[in-house]
């Protein structure tokens, strides 16, 4: 396989070519995906010892999302049969942006299509058996840092039986991980069951953002306020840490203030500290 292109793009806007980051995205727009390719077919056939007149192959073109090393899910976005009289490959697809979460994975696999008729015992013989593959990984930037990964998920599958299923969102993170790199240590889950909040959420809805970014954050710092020699603690955590983030979240919205004058506030006056981290949540550059 030769010559393979990745092309992407909001839909309705030129596409261009694939780079490791996509900037400026958000949940509202649908990307737009398109790959060629080139399959030398009398090559091919060659390396697989299988006689070209005999080769079907069938090129497929599958996307996926979700933070982590692998994705959390993937699904067939297109394909396209391949013959000894044509091996070019020219796939597209559209993806909404509701299914996309901090990243598109794409990954273009060519397949036996069908068993020849002869061949070398060792040639491929299983319909579907994978030959070649390129895969090509996207960071979606929603115009921020993509300060945390940010996911669409049923609260109703992911977490049946549990308290929360029934939650508009859900902070996933540990408070004894505090030196831990923050991409890739905390998460929000957004239940796609309430179709209205989502729905204002996938739109970019300022309030319903707002609220999204004030809670993790009143969360995180609460929980860190309250643990022994906090201050210390994040002291000695490092740029890009969790506990980095938290500090910078204290600094912006107590600035000045130690962590025993702020722990005093969210327990003497809980309404006026809760109330202060949502404004700073609606400060650009923070959401």
């Amino acid at each position: 396989m030769s010559d393979h292109e990745v092309l992407i793009g909001p839909s309705g806007s030129p596409l261009l070519p694939a780079e490791d980051v996509l900037h400026g995205w958000d949940y509202a727009q649908a990307l737009d995906v398109l790959t060629h390719a080139t399959v030398d077919m009398a090559l091919a056939a060659e390396s697989l010892e299988v006689p070209e007149s005999e080769l079907r192959l069938c090129a497929v073109l599958h996307a996926g999302t979700g933070a982590g090393s692998l994705p959390r899910s993937t699904w067939e976005l297109a394909r396209c049969s391949l013959s000894r009289a044509d091996g070019a490959i020219s796939l597209a697809g559209s993806i909404e942006g509701s299914q996309l979460s901090g990243r598109l994975w794409l990954n273009l696999q060519i397949l036996l299509a069908s068993v020849p008729a002869s061949g070398d015992p060792l040639s491929p013989s299983l319909p579907g058996s994978r030959l070649w593959s390129s895969q090509r990984d996207v960071l979606l930037e929603d115009g921020g840092d993509s300060r945390f990964p940010i996911e669409l998920i049923s609260f109703s599958r992911a977490f049946s039986g549990q308290l929360h299923a029934g939650a508009p969102w859900y902070v996933d993170w540990s408070p004894n991980a505090l030196e831990a790199d923050f991409g890739g240590s905390v998460r929000v889950y957004i239940n796609s069951d309430l179709e209205i909040m989502s729905g204002r959420f996938i739109t970019g809805d300022a309030s319903t953002l707002q609220a999204i970014v004030a809670d993790v954050m009143t969360q995180m710092i609460s929980s860190t306020l309250a643990a022994e020699d906090s201050e210390e603690v994040l002291e000695q955590c490092g740029e890009g840490s969790v506990g980095h983030q938290i500090r910078f979240w204290l600094d912006s919205a107590f600035p000045g203030q130690s962590h025993a004058s702020v722990l005093s506030m969210m327990r003497d006056r809980p309404s006026v500290y809760r109330a202060t981290l949502l404004a700073l949540a609606a400060v650009e550059g923070l959401t």
